[in-house]
């Protein structure tokens, strides 16, 4: 789905590190202009407190999932899931919502064949990620139902995949 409208005004060139940048790029992401709240909560994580820097970089991960880049927002919370700071479950919901998201929107992909393969790819991390915030959250709801529509829409998934092969490849 299309984003709100980008305003003119150029992204943030140099935002201060720490609290004062986060609230900067939150005072962005408020306004919706997503795509520069994201640059600015990269930039003011460098130089903030472990604690700080992980919550920054979450709000980040949020800010590209709303201007659409879910690969990134997705790679981001993988990240963040290497931390010790990080609330695993709700990263690994997030990063499963962002794959789940690009599943749906794989636009960029030259053509069928990689289209649908990277649907097929998006879809089993998805998978994977609802599983990890299962495993840390068993009494997740959401968590539990995205994972139960993921794993029904990856075998046609994988199917279309395959066909998209024989297609490129047989024509």
């Amino acid at each position: 789905g299309a984003g709100p409208a980008t305003t003119n005004s150029p992204p943030p060139v140099s935002m201060p590190a720490g609290r004062a940048g986060g609230r900067s790029a939150q005072a962005l992401y408020q306004e919706g202009r997503y795509e520069d709240a994201a640059k600015a909560y990269q930039a003011a994580a460098r130089g903030a407190g472990l604690k700080l820097e992980t919550d920054l970089l979450y709000n980040a991960g949020c800010a590209l999932f709303k201007v659409g880049r879910y690969r990134e927002a997705a790679d981001q919370f993988r990240d963040l899931l290497q931390r010790d700071k990080i609330d695993i479950a709700a990263a690994a919901y997030n990063r499963g919502v962002a794959l789940y998201s690009g599943a749906l929107s794989t636009n960029g992909a030259a053509d069928e064949f990689n289209r649908a393969e990277q649907k097929a790819d998006f879809l089993r991390e998805s998978a994977e990620a609802f599983q990890r915030a299962l495993r840390t959250a068993p009494q997740s709801d959401p968590s539990r139902k995205s994972l139960s529509a993921i794993l029904q829409k990856i075998p046609e998934a994988d199917e279309q995949a395959k066909i998209a092969s024989l297609m490129k490849t047989y024509g």
